[in-house]
């Protein structure tokens, strides 16, 4: 094991250094750089030496440094604007009553309405009026996108009604009889 990863580390040292050792040669061969020169010169000669080296440099055509940061001082760097979450849509899209979701289709059902995938709905709440658009029908969730502010709102759909649980079997639902017990369940008014 030892003797393997001493063989893996002296071949990648040794493509480093003739990696490295081409490189230094390609700058030299570019830049020809003449430090001996240099120390002799007037200011107006060394400031013009100075400009002319500063160009041949790799990093001068680059327009980041090596931390990120632009090259140019001054430049002014526009920050991303997040979107900004408004409990209108968060609440609008929570009371949503979804009857029904087909994920094959990629379209879900509110009431007798069916809504796709891609389209964009005109929402009311509280008197604003929402452009909402469907981004995803999955089996478990949507999500919705409000287009004036890109916000993202994901409406779980586990949600259960009542008298139902989470269960391998059902126990009871009110107003439903199981098949087992037929006739002989007494019926119920209420």
């Amino acid at each position: 094991m030892d003797r393997k990863i001493i063989t893996v580390l002296t071949a990648v040292v040794m493509s480093a250094s003739v990696t490295s050792a081409e490189e230094t040669k390609a700058v030299d061969e570019k830049a020809d750089f003449k430090a001996h020169d240099a120390k002799f010169l007037d200011e107006e000669a060394r400031e013009k030496w100075l400009a002319e080296m500063r160009t041949k440099l790799p990093i001068a055509r680059r327009v980041t440094g090596p931390f990120g940061f632009s090259q140019t001082p001054g430049v002014v760097v526009k920050r991303k604007e997040t979107p900004k979450r408004s409990d209108a849509f968060l609440k609008a899209i929570g009371k949503l009553q979804i009857t029904a979701v087909m994920p094959s289709d990629d379209k879900f059902a509110i009431g007798s309405r069916e809504f796709t995938e891609g389209e964009v709905l005109p929402m009311e709440f509280n008197g604003t009026v929402l452009n909402v658009e469907i981004v995803a029908v999955r089996i478990n969730s949507i999500l919705f996108k409000n287009t004036d502010t890109g916000e993202l709102v994901k409406k779980a759909m586990n949600e259960l009604p009542a008298g139902l649980s989470r269960s391998n079997r059902i126990e009871s639902v009110p107003g439903v009889t199981p098949a087992s017990k037929g006739k002989s369940a007494p019926f119920v008014v209420q």
